[in-house]
C-alpha cells in the first residue's frame, strides 16, 4: 500500500507550491488506485532505483522511469496508477497557473500532457542528475526546493488575481456556481474569464467547474455511502439523475460508479485535493 507524507517547503514557494508530498511503498507490495480528476500541476521525482509505476493517463500508459522527473499539467483525463515493488516518489502540487510562469507560456500547452522533463529541458536534466546521485532524501528534497527558487521568480499578475478568485468561488460552491455569476463576482466578463482560465489554467473554466462538481460528489460519497444512496447524494451536487452521474463518470474516470466505489486494493487516493482551492 502506497502511504503519503507531508513535506515542509521553502514558505518564499508558498505561492506557487500548494503541498509536497513524499509517496512510499515496500519491496514486498503492490497496489493500484484510481484519480479524480486533478486541477493542479504536478511536478513528479521518482527516487527509486528499482520501481516499476505505471500511470494510464488519457487511455495511455506512461511508465515512470527509475531516476526521473514528470510533469503533468491540469487535466480531467481519465487516469489511474499501478505501482508494483518499492516506491519512492516525491509529489509536488503547484498552484493551478504555475504553468505560465514555468515554461513562459499559455497554459494551454500543457495541460492534459505528461512530459519527462529531461527531454525537455536542460537545467532539468542537470538537476535531475544532482538528485539521482545525492543519497540522503532530506538533501534531495533541499536540492529540488533550490531549483524551484531560482526557477519560480517572478510576482503573477492582475490577471492571475480573476482566476484564483473565480476558482475559490467555483470551489465553495461545489461547481455548481454559473459561469456568469462566478465572472461577476470575479470583477471580469464572462469572456474576459474564459479566456483567462485558458491562458492560466489551461482548460476551460466550464470544465474546471464540472470537475470540481464530480470531485465533491465523490468525496461526499466516500463519506456517506453507508447511510445515503447514489441517487441522494448525486441530487445534492445538482445531478439530473444516475444517467448524468453515469456520464460524468465515463469521461472522468472511465468508469461505472459501482467500480469506482467498489473495493481497490490500495488505500491511496487524492481525494485530500478537493480541499486545496
Amino acid at each position: 500500500m502506497v502511504s503519503q507524507t507531508e513535506l515542509d517547503f521553502h514558505p518564499a514557494l508558498k505561492k506557487h507550491i500548494i503541498a509536497a508530498l513524499r509517496l512510499l511503498q515496500p519491496a514486498d507490495e503492490d497496489s493500484c488506485f484510481y484519480l479524480i480528476p486533478r486541477l493542479f500541476p504536478v511536478f513528479q521525482f521518482v527516487l527509486e532505483k528499482n520501481t516499476h509505476l505505471v500511470n494510464k493517463y488519457n487511455y495511455q500508459d506512461r511508465v515512470f522511469r527509475p531516476f526521473s522527473a514528470y510533469y503533468t499539467g491540469a487535466g480531467c483525463s481519465p487516469s489511474s496508477a499501478s505501482c508494483k515493488g518499492s516506491v519512492d516518489v516525491i509529489l509536488i502540487v503547484m498552484k493551478p497557473w504555475v504553468a505560465t510562469q514555468f515554461f513562459k507560456d499559455d497554459a494551454r500547452h500543457y495541460a492534459d500532457r505528461q512530459i519527462e522533463l529531461a527531454h525537455f529541458d536542460a537545467s532539468f536534466r542537470s538537476l535531475n542528475e544532482q538528485v539521482s546521485n545525492t543519497i540522503r532524501f532530506e538533501d534531495k528534497w533541499e536540492i529540488i526546493q533550490q531549483y524551484f527558487l531560482k526557477k519560480l521568480t517572478c510576482d503573477y499578475s492582475a490577471k492571475q488575481q480573476h482566476v484564483a478568485r473565480a476558482l475559490d468561488i467555483l470551489h465553495k460552491s461545489n461547481g455548481i456556481q454559473s459561469i456568469r455569476e462566478t465572472a461577476l463576482m470575479s470583477y471580469t466578463s464572462h469572456s474576459n474569464l474564459r479566456d483567462l482560465f485558458g491562458q492560466f489554467v489551461g482548460i476551460s473554466i466550464k470544465k474546471v467547474a464540472e470537475a470540481i462538481r464530480f470531485n465533491a460528489f465523490v468525496k461526499a460519497h466516500c463519506q456517506a455511502m453507508h447511510s445515503k444512496s447514489l441517487i441522494d447524494t448525486a441530487l445534492d451536487y445538482n445531478y439530473y439523475d444516475l444517467s448524468h452521474l453515469n456520464k460524468d463518470f465515463k469521461r472522468f474516470m472511465n468508469l461505472s460508479p459501482s467500480e469506482f466505489f467498489g473495493p481497490i486494493s490500495s488505500g491511496f487516493n487524492n481525494l485530500r485535493e478537493t480541499e486545496y482551492l
